[in-house]
């Protein structure tokens, strides 16, 4: 049920419905499950289509190549990625020997483009790993908006809906951004008047972002702060009027499973404060990383009390072993994400 790799032909796209249950076919390319509880049954939803030469563009379809939900392309978001020195091991934060964050200067910096997305509903809301990290906010009272997420070009799979379906694509926004026509054998997602509208919010609300990326070992974290100024805590005793939501990404690109453990946060500022917090799993869940499925994505967010602020930290893995058991346990560098607002609007304001 994972999506197939791309060729240099169309590819028709199917799936395995089982009837018993939703969270059987979660990572499937999925429709309504069939009514027999017993029974199998192959759906046509499209075709994958020849990689472009040229970039992908606003309204294009694709599937995600290692989450498998479908989406449609809102806005090319060109940017800024720092990627660190890849590492073998890393120190614990609670190690004697731990100096303090990985600086940005030390990290390659290179534009690259990512795409903000929305996702169809029925592919992501079954499954964990897509749901938890397929969120966003906008400086807009609905605050956040699920379904939405920002892929990295590398994952884009262009894809067409087949004209025959009557629910090509789910999503709420989908109507107020799109017209979706008829293309041939296929369906095409025309932009609306109101897709410009968003856009301009999300130029907003990027403009002090980047993305960063470290990797230690076979486990790779990418990390994406977005300033966001609605839901801080400006008063009190301790005021944190800077409020930064941010997603990360957990990728196991070797051969053998590992499942988190632990999570370890070091944040500091241009004031001297440094603050660790620390927890077992995120957001929860305590992900298992296989080679055929081995990607996590979660959000979650943080307030800090200054504009020029960092934030970095390890995560604790554990290698699985066929025979049920556990490896000895292994820390692995998230990397150090710069949260610089200066001039930006808070709550203060």
């Amino acid at each position: 049920h994972a999506c197939p790799p791309p060729t240099l032909r169309a590819m028709k796209i199917r799936l395995l419905v089982r009837a018993a249950t939703a969270a059987a076919c979660r990572r499937s390319l999925s429709s309504a499950p069939a009514r027999r509880s017993a029974a199998l049954e192959l759906q046509e939803l499209g075709c994958l289509m020849k990689p472009k030469s040229a970039k992908p563009e606003v309204g294009d379809f694709f599937v995600h190549r290692l989450l498998g939900y479908r989406g449609i392309i809102t806005f090319p978001w060109k940017t800024t990625l720092y990627t660190y020195p890849e590492k073998e091991t890393v120190l614990s934060l609670h190690d004697p020997q731990y100096q303090g964050l990985t600086q940005p200067d030390t990290a390659e910096k290179k534009d690259h483009t990512f795409y903000q997305v929305i996702c169809d509903y029925r592919d992501i809301k079954e499954h964990m790993r897509s749901n938890m990290g397929t969120q966003t906010w906008t400086h807009v009272p609905t605050g956040l908006v699920n379904g939405v997420d920002y892929v990295d070009e590398d994952n884009i799979l262009p894809y067409r809906p087949t004209a025959t379906r009557p629910d090509p694509f789910q999503h709420n926004h989908l109507d107020s951004f799109f017209l979706c026509v008829k293309d041939g054998a296929f369906i095409k997602a025309v932009p609306k008047e109101a897709l410009l509208q968003w856009q301009a919010l999300t130029v907003d609300a990027l403009k002090y972002s980047a993305v960063y990326r470290a990797q230690t070992k076979d486990i790779r974290i990418t990390v994406t702060p977005i300033y966001e100024k609605l839901h801080a805590v400006p008063h009190g005793p301790n005021p944190r009027p800077f409020y930064w939501y941010y997603k990360v990404t957990l990728e196991n690109l070797g051969k053998r499973p590992v499942q988190l453990l632990s999570r370890a946060w070091h944040i500091v500022d241009d004031k001297g404060s440094s603050e660790v917090q620390t927890g077992r799993g995120a957001v929860g869940q305590f992900p298992l990383l296989a080679p055929n499925d081995a990607v996590f994505q979660y959000t979650t967010y943080v307030t800090v009390a200054s504009p020029r602020s960092q934030m970095g930290g390890t995560f604790t893995f554990v290698e699985a072993l066929s025979d049920g058991g556990r490896g000895r346990p292994f820390v692995v560098e998230i990397p150090t994400f710069v949260m610089h607002c200066e001039g930006a609007p808070t709550q203060v304001d």
